[in-house]
């Protein structure tokens, strides 16, 4: 087996350790939402993982953690600024990744088109991420801040 190319590492690079570090991430921030008000399971995340089925399963497991996330923080009695935290900007991605799924499988598929989708699609999934993100570190100091009490 010889060296990983440039364009290899940055294929395996985004299809599988971006993948899994942001899964992970919204696995950790499952973690910290209490059972009662979860409506997933951490655990689910990894079915991210099967082709084609997670274009179905990310819009489930966007309203599933903007559910479980409004959940939790009007059991804490958290004030954040959205109703369902993340759901707008994670369906959002959702679309464009279908679309983009949909223009490069077809007969129909424009560079141009297929770029913006990607681009869309990209731009909005680092924005879903780092939004998730704060709303874990809001959780991880409320959770500070009861234990110190």
């Amino acid at each position: 087996m010889g060296n990983l190319g440039l364009q290899e590492t940055v294929l395996l690079l985004f299809v599988f350790v971006l993948p899994a570090l942001y899964l992970n991430s919204l696995r950790k921030t499952l973690l910290l939402i209490d059972l009662k008000n979860r409506t997933i399971g951490p655990n689910y995340v990894w079915l991210m993982f099967v082709i084609f089925f997670n274009l179905y399963f990310h819009f489930k497991l966007v309203s599933s953690i903007a559910t479980s996330l409004s959940n939790e923080f009007a059991d804490r009695n958290i004030a954040v600024d959205e109703k369902r935290p993340g759901e707008t900007i994670g369906f959002i991605n959702s679309i464009f990744l279908v679309l983009w799924v949909i223009n490069a499988f077809t007969k129909f598929d424009l560079e141009a088109i297929n770029f913006i989708l990607f681009l869309g699609a990209l731009i909005t999934w680092i924005i879903y991420w780092v939004k998730i993100n704060k709303y874990k570190k809001i959780l991880i100091l409320n959770n500070k801040t009861v234990n110190n009490q």
